[in-house]
């Protein structure tokens, strides 16, 4: 009994897929986008929900490797609209290995609240490392990032003492 050509090529394609899904065997150039580190980053202690002009604050993070190579040159950096300047950022490890988790704390001041800007701030936290560019690194990017809203309720100041 003949089987036609197209069961033939059907059938070497479900083996192939196969074959790749279950890690049998890799396709060329499929190392650069193997998980190797799974960064994440969650809030500890929050920053308050309002806040007035000049006002000091803490934010703090816990940063976890949920992958299985280490996470080297490991940088936490903090976002802030312009009524915010960050004064100092500590704790971030050079590098998070395995399982590891490490404890990062932002200082974060509010230096002006000028006629006409939003009252609706935020401040964004995000963890990246050396090996952030490779494409299908990490299997949950959306970890990598948090945003917390808070609310300028002052009446507006020009400049801080």
């Amino acid at each position: 009994m003949k089987f036609p050509i197209r069961y033939y090529v059907r059938a070497v394609a479900i083996l192939f897929t196969q074959v790749v899904l279950l890690g049998m065997t890799s396709l060329p150039g499929a190392a650069h986008n193997q998980f190797t580190s799974g960064l994440e980053i969650q809030l500890v202690s929050a920053p308050p929900k309002q806040v007035k002009a000049c006002d000091t604050f803490k934010v703090t993070y816990a940063i976890s490797n949920h992958g299985w190579a280490n996470a080297a040159n490991v940088s936490v950096l903090i976002n802030v609209p312009d009524p915010f300047e960050v004064l100092h950022v500590q704790g971030v490890p050079a590098n998070l290995g395995p399982g590891k988790n490490a404890k990062v704390s932002a200082v974060i001041k509010v230096v002006a609240f000028v006629p006409g800007e939003s009252r609706e701030a935020w401040v964004r936290a995000v963890v990246t490392s050396d090996m952030q560019h490779y494409a299908g690194r990490d299997p949950y990017p959306g970890h990598n990032e948090i945003l917390t809203p808070v609310r300028l309720v002052s009446k507006p100041v020009t400049r801080c003492p």
